[in-house]
């Protein structure tokens, strides 16, 4: 999971088959992430497990914390191997024309409005950027979903979540040939959870998508683009 930092995950499952009701319009597999609330339960502190690291390569750096009904963790990374690889090619231990850079940042909010009711932001983004000519590549991504959770009582619990996500994809040689793929996502989704069975818990929800996919493929002066703008919508029980 290499976008991903582990000081802002909570738990990952995959499910490579039979996943459950809510992710039934998914083709494959599914990959479910939640993200850290952050510091620790019982205190109230600005700063809770920073932490700063630091390689030849790269480094990272996160932090979490706590305040009253607010809780948060943020984290980041990025590389300076190009300013590295700059630095070996200037005092001749190697000679290679080669620049990449990448640079991560999450974080989670979250604010409990009441001791049943919560809301939680979330974001990703991401971006990835390697040129060697006539070679050049970047790539990237976004998440941000917006969580809203309320419990009526003991049985019952609403959801309710906004996501809005882009994925970008960029492979260049010289002036040659190029590829292009963009891909924006618009979801939003609702689900009410049922637990007053012992060991089940029944779910009905409703999930509707807008998808902006644009692939682009040019060969000197041919260029050839395809646009797709599909609806996904689905009802579970």
């Amino acid at each position: 999971f290499r976008p991903f930092l582990v000081e802002g995950m909570a738990d990952v499952q995959f499910y490579k088959s039979g996943f459950p009701a809510q992710y039934g319009n998914r083709l494959s597999s599914v990959l479910k992430m939640d993200g850290r609330a952050g510091g620790q339960d019982t205190v109230n502190e600005w700063f809770s497990k920073s932490s700063l690291k630091i390689s030849t390569f790269a480094a990272q750096a996160h932090t979490e914390g706590h305040q009253g009904p607010a809780r948060w963790v943020f984290a980041g990374r990025t590389t300076y191997i190009g300013y590295m690889l700059d630095l070996c090619n200037a005092i001749g231990i190697l000679d290679l024309d080669l620049d990449y850079e990448f640079t991560d940042l999450q974080g989670t909010v979250m604010y409990d409005l009441s001791n049943d009711t919560r809301i939680k932001f979330s974001f990703y983004t991401g971006k990835d950027r390697l040129s060697f000519d006539p070679l050049y590549m970047d790539w990237g991504n976004i998440a941000i979903p917006l969580n809203f959770y309320h419990r009526f009582n003991g049985n019952w619990d609403y959801n309710m979540t906004l996501a809005f996500s882009e994925f970008y994809q960029t492979m260049k040689i010289s002036d040659l040939m190029s590829i292009e793929m963009y891909l924006y996502t618009l979801a939003g989704k609702q689900w009410l959870n049922y637990r007053g069975i012992a060991n089940h818990t029944i779910t009905v929800g409703y999930e509707l998508e807008y998808d902006y996919e644009r692939y682009q493929e040019q060969m000197s002066t041919i260029k050839i683009a395809d646009i797709q703008e599909p609806f996904h919508h689905v009802a579970y029980l």
